[in-house]
């Protein structure tokens, strides 16, 4: 997580949404951090924001981990200005 400019934890207890998570559009080096179904554990998400990562939420309905990358992708796009 320390050698990326932005790191977002996709889960779906996060009170926040993507859009509010993504603050700079000069984001060089992105971490996105998707779980396997049924999600990352409590424990992981601690780990993850410990280590600076931030939680987002996809939103509704929760995404199956086989599309949740895409998604992720498409929106991380979208918000930083690269599409």
């Amino acid at each position: 997580i320390k050698l990326s400019d932005l790191a977002i934890a996709f889960h779906e207890s996060a009170q926040s949404k993507l859009s509010d998570q993504v603050s700079s559009h000069n984001v060089q080096h992105l971490l996105i951090i998707i779980g396997p179904e049924g999600g990352l554990t409590d424990e992981e998400l601690a780990l993850f924001t410990a280590a600076g990562a931030k939680t987002a939420l996809m939103g509704r309905p929760i995404f199956r981990s086989a599309h949740a990358g895409m998604a992720a992708l498409s929106g991380l796009n979208a918000a930083l200005g690269i599409w």
